[in-house]
């Protein structure tokens, strides 16, 4: 029962791993050119993508508790009913050592002193006698009902055993979830700085995302993205530049002809 809890929940979460990665591989292969589908259809099937995978990982976690309570309360159980077990086992071996015992001192005590003094009365010394020997095979029986004596402090030191890896079990999983709290914290720490700075100057990602899909230059992304009046218009500033050429040659001209045209030249 607990193998079958342990696979469901690991089924679960193998089941919501490979939906987000089958998903995360379509997005991100699917080119654009090839969906039909409009903007709605895929936010449609983000909403219910995620919403499968959380379901599905709730549902291991759940089962995920669910068989660690019932590990718990089976340990408990187990350890339990071992030393109840091996509580009784010696509360039997104290009680035939003990009648064993007593059987011993009566047939070697207070039966021998009675067929000594009964020895003249020969039906009466095998009457002893018989009480004797038929208290000496129960003696006998009694001794051997502890067919555990071998393995005495068995179920003990079993039960010593299954409480040390139920400690064993619980530290483990202790430093499992301390180790997936701490990552998991730093996981949302560097997610919230990834997104705090995308929220803080969105300008920069936008920019690099469009250029890598539209193959625009730089000057177009930003005359579009940021609207400011500071920044020339591209499609007008490369025949700025060139007006702005042709202007400044053209200056330069008319100062060389007013010099060449001035009457100082000519007298000299």
């Amino acid at each position: 029962a607990l193998l079958f809890l342990a696979s469901v929940s690991g089924l679960c979460f193998a089941i919501s791993l490979v939906l987000i990665c089958v998903y995360l591989i379509r997005f991100c292969c699917c080119s654009n050119e090839d969906e039909e589908e409009t903007k709605t259809q895929r936010v449609c099937c983000v909403t219910w993508s995620c919403v499968a995978a959380v379901i599905i990982c709730c549902a291991g976690i759940g089962i995920g508790f669910y068989g660690n309570s019932e590990t718990n309360d089976g340990v408990y159980q187990v350890t339990y009913s071992l030393l109840n077990a091996n509580h009784t086992l010696s509360s039997i071996d104290s009680l035939v050592s003990e009648t064993v015992a007593l059987l011993s001192a009566t047939v070697r005590g207070e039966l021998t002193q009675l067929e000594e003094t009964l020895s003249q009365r020969t039906e009466l010394v095998a009457v002893v006698r018989n009480t004797r020997r038929q208290a000496e095979a129960v003696a006998q029986t009694l001794d051997g009902i502890p067919f555990w004596k071998d393995a005495r402090g068995g179920a003990s030191i079993l039960a010593e055993q299954v409480g040390y890896l139920e400690d064993y079990r619980m530290t483990v999983m202790s430093f499992l979830v301390l180790i997936l709290s701490w990552g998991s914290m730093g996981l949302e720490t560097a997610a919230a700085v990834g997104l705090s700075d995308f929220c803080f100057e969105p300008d920069g990602y936008v920019m690099n995302t469009t250029q890598a899909r539209t193959g625009l230059s730089p000057e177009i992304l930003q005359y579009y993205l940021t609207c400011s009046q500071d920044i020339f218009n591209p499609f007008q500033q490369k025949n700025i530049v060139s007006i702005q050429s042709t202007l400044n040659i053209t200056e330069s001209n008319f100062h060389h002809l007013v010099a060449l045209l001035n009457c100082r030249g000519l007298h000299k």
